[in-house]
């Protein structure tokens, strides 16, 4: 009778270790998920930071790549300009 007693302690004993070592499995589970999921928010709020601040850098090398153009156009012109003022400098100090 003590024989089966302590088996039947013993089998007790198994089960209730067994299911704790399930709980606890999956409260680690649970909170590694929270972490992750909280680590994965984190990535994805910087990623949109960093989206926006690229369409900004866009937006302004667009701008850039403008004045550029522009300021080009205007050396041209003023290359010309320049080209016939020496010229007529030239007829000038000629003539």
């Amino acid at each position: 009778m003590t024989v089966e007693i302590t088996v039947l302690i013993s089998a007790v004993s198994a089960v209730c270790g067994i299911l704790l070592g399930i709980r606890s499995a999956r409260r680690a589970d649970k909170d590694e998920i929270e972490k992750r999921t909280k680590e994965m928010t984190t990535i994805m709020n910087k990623l949109d930071g960093i989206g926006t601040n690229v369409l900004e850098v866009r937006k302004e090398i667009i701008s850039i790549d403008k004045r550029v153009q522009m300021l080009t156009e205007k050396v041209a012109v003023l290359e010309q300009s320049t080209k016939a003022a020496h010229k007529r400098i030239d007829k000038v100090e000629r003539g």
